[in-house]
C-alpha cells in the first residue's frame, strides 16, 4: 500500500464554487471534531498504563474501610454512565452546532442564487433590448434602392405562395366533403341493410322501391301538427264507457260523427311500475322487430320492419308489414315515430304518413293501413289512444308512479 494518504478535503473532479467549499470544509471539520472527542472521551475512560503514575494510583486507591462500604459493580457503573452523559452531551452540541451552520450556509446559497437571477434577467432585457435597436438600425441603413427590390421580389414570391397555398386548401376542402358525403352514404346504406326485420312475409317488388326521404323541417313540422291534433283529442272528456273490466283493464270511448272516427282509451294502474322506464321499453319494443312479433302477435303471423330513415334518437321512420295466418292479404303502413317531453311527463307516437314511391308498388296482396295511436305518459297515469277509422281502434291507459326529470 502506497504510504500517501488519500485526503478526502482535496478536490477530485470538476471545481465547487466558494459557498459548496465552504459547505463541505465545515462538513468536514464538523466529523473530525466529532472524531477529535470521541477519542478524548476513550482515553479519558481506559488511561493507558504508561501515562499512571504509581504514586498518583496507590493514592487513588480506597481504603479497606471505602471497600467494605462501595461495592465495585456500583463504582464501575457510576463511572461508566457519567461517561456516556457526557459523551452524549458534547456531541448533541456538536451536531446542533453544525446543523447551524448548514442552516447559515444554505441561506447564502439562497441568497446567491437570487442575486444571480436578478442579474441574468437584467442581462436579458439589455441584449433584447440591444437586439432590438440593432435590427432598427439595420432596416434603416437599407432603406436603399437595392435593399427595397428584394423586398419587394419577396414579397411578390410570397404572395404567390400564399395564393397557391389558398388553391390547394379549397381543392383540399372539396375532397374532404365528397369525402364525408360518402361515408355518411356508405353507412346509411349499411345501417338500412340491417335495420330490416323479416320472419317470413312473402316477397314483394315494393321492397325493392326507393324511399323519400323527409327533410329536418318537414319532419318536424309533421310533428308539430301531430301534436296539435293530440291536444285537441286529449282535451275533450270520453264519457261512454261499457263499464266491464277484465284483468283490471277498463275501457273508455267517444265516437266523432263528423270525421267517422272512434277514440278507444284501456286503462289498467300499476302501482309498481315506474313510468320513465315504462316509456323507455315501450319505445324500444317497437324498434325491435323479433321482440315486437314475440309480445304482439301469435306464432302463426309473419311481421316485417324496415328502418326507413333515422332523423336523431326520437324520430324516425318505419315499415310495417303483417301477414295474419287467417287472412291471405299483407297488411303495409310507413309510419313516423316520434317521442316528446311534455310539461307533464312523455308523449309516444306512431301515425301512418304517406309515401308514393312505396304506394305505386305495392303489389295485389298488400294493402295500406292508416294507424294512429300515442301514449300519454303524465304525471300520475299512462296513457295509450287510439284514433282509427270505426273498424280499426284500439286504446290503451296504464296508470303507475312517475318521477320528472329534473
Amino acid at each position: 500500500m502506497s504510504a500517501t494518504r488519500y485526503d478526502p478535503l482535496e478536490p477530485s473532479g470538476l471545481p465547487l464554487s466558494p459557498s459548496m467549499e465552504r459547505a463541505f470544509l465545515e462538513a468536514f471539520a464538523d466529523i473530525s471534531e466529532l472524531d477529535d472527542v470521541s477519542a478524548r472521551n476513550k482515553e479519558q475512560s481506559c488511561p493507558r498504563s504508561y501515562e499512571i503514575d504509581s504514586t498518583s494510583l496507590r493514592l487513588a486507591m480506597p481504603t479497606q474501610v471505602d471497600r467494605e462500604e462501595m461495592a465495585p459493580n456500583m463504582m464501575h457503573l457510576a463511572t461508566f454512565k457519567n461517561a456516556t452523559e457526557a459523551k452524549r452531551a458534547k456531541r448533541s452540541a456538536i451536531e446542533k452546532k453544525s446543523r447551524q451552520r448548514r442552516k447559515n450556509v444554505f441561506k447564502c446559497m439562497r441568497e446567491e442564487v437570487k442575486q444571480l437571477e436578478n442579474v441574468y434577467a437584467d442581462m436579458s432585457k439589455r441584449m433584447n433590448s440591444e437586439s432590438s435597436s440593432g435590427l432598427s438600425k439595420s432596416l434603416g441603413n437599407s432603406s436603399g434602392g437595392a435593399s427595397m427590390d428584394e423586398l419587394q421580389q419577396k414579397y411578390e414570391q410570397l404572395s404567390l405562395v400564399a395564393l397557391a397555398l389558398e388553391e390547394d386548401r379549397t381543392v383540399l376542402r372539396r375532397l374532404l366533403q365528397e369525402h364525408n358525403s360518402f361515408q355518411r352514404y356508405s353507412r346509411s346504406v349499411l345501417e338500412d341493410r340491417r335495420a330490416v326485420w323479416d320472419s317470413g312475409v312473402p316477397p314483394s317488388l315494393s321492397f325493392a322501391a326507393k324511399f323519400h326521404r323527409f327533410s329536418a323541417s318537414e319532419c318536424y313540422a309533421f310533428v308539430r301538427k301531430t301534436y296539435e291534433e293530440i291536444q285537441k283529442f286529449t282535451e275533450c272528456e270520453i264519457v261512454e264507457s261499457t263499464r266491464s273490466s277484465f284483468m283490471g283493464w277498463t275501457d273508455q270511448h267517444k265516437y266523432y260523427r263528423n270525421t267517422q272516427t272512434l277514440l278507444f282509451a284501456f286503462t289498467k294502474q300499476f302501482p309498481s311500475e315506474n313510468v320513465e322506464n315504462l316509456f323507455t321499453k315501450t319505445w324500444n319494443l317497437f324498434l325491435d322487430g323479433h321482440q315486437l312479433e314475440k309480445m304482439v302477435f301469435d306464432s302463426s303471423t309473419r311481421t316485417r320492419l324496415e328502418v326507413l330513415q333515422v332523423l336523431n334518437d326520437d324520430l324516425c321512420i318505419v315499415r310495417r308489414d303483417y301477414r295474419p295466418s287467417r287472412l291471405q292479404i299483407t297488411l303495409t303502413s310507413v309510419q313516423i315515430m316520434f317521442r316528446l317531453q311534455t310539461r307533464t311527463g312523455f308523449t309516444f307516437c306512431r301515425r301512418t304518413i304517406s309515401s308514393p314511391e312505396i304506394e305505386n308498388a305495392l303489389e295485389p296482396h298488400e294493402h295500406l293501413v292508416d294507424t294512429f295511436h300515442w301514449y300519454d305518459y303524465g304525471l300520475f297515469h299512462l296513457e295509450f289512444y287510439s284514433l282509427l277509422p270505426l273498424f280499426f281502434f284500439s286504446s290503451l291507459t296504464c296508470q303507475g308512479a312517475f318521477q320528472p326529470a329534473v
